[in-house]
């Protein structure tokens, strides 16, 4: 789904290693391998708040920000306020905020629309959205 949302954009690249990778597949091993097969390259991770929040229980969490710069999308909670990220965790990471408006929508939210046949046309570009219905993924629990 990746490969086919980032499709339009030649610059972009999409590593399954993850996926493919035997046994337990952390971030911190992925960003080690895409930064030795690319010494040179400027790693950036992208990351919802949510799990920004939980970035201290990541395994070997503290390598992270030396391997990668780390970018944080905000999302509005439910007051419809972007929370700030917590100023010790924004340093001890190197955090930085995503310039662009919150959204109010999370793969969570999508997968739960798909599974009660809700639409998510404003939420998917149209190969995404195809993808999911042919290999009906999602279902109704």
């Amino acid at each position: 789904m990746c490969r086919l949302l980032f499709a339009p954009l030649p610059d972009v690249l999409v590593d399954d290693s993850e996926i493919r990778r035997a046994g337990p597949s952390y971030t911190v091993d992925t960003l080690e391998a895409l930064h030795a097969q690319r010494p040179a390259a400027r790693l950036m991770l992208l990351i919802g708040q949510d799990q920004a929040v939980g970035l201290p229980q990541w395994h070997r969490a503290d390598e992270l920000a030396s391997l990668a710069i780390i970018w944080v999308a905000v999302r509005p909670d439910a007051t419809g306020q972007v929370a700030p990220l917590d100023p010790e965790l924004r340093a001890r990471f190197s955090l930085h905020t995503l310039p662009m408006a919150a959204q109010a929508v999370s793969s969570t939210d999508i997968r739960e629309r798909i599974a009660r046949s809700q639409s998510t046309q404003a939420l998917l570009t149209e190969p995404v959205a195809r993808y999911i219905a042919d290999h009906h993924l999602y279902p109704t629990p």
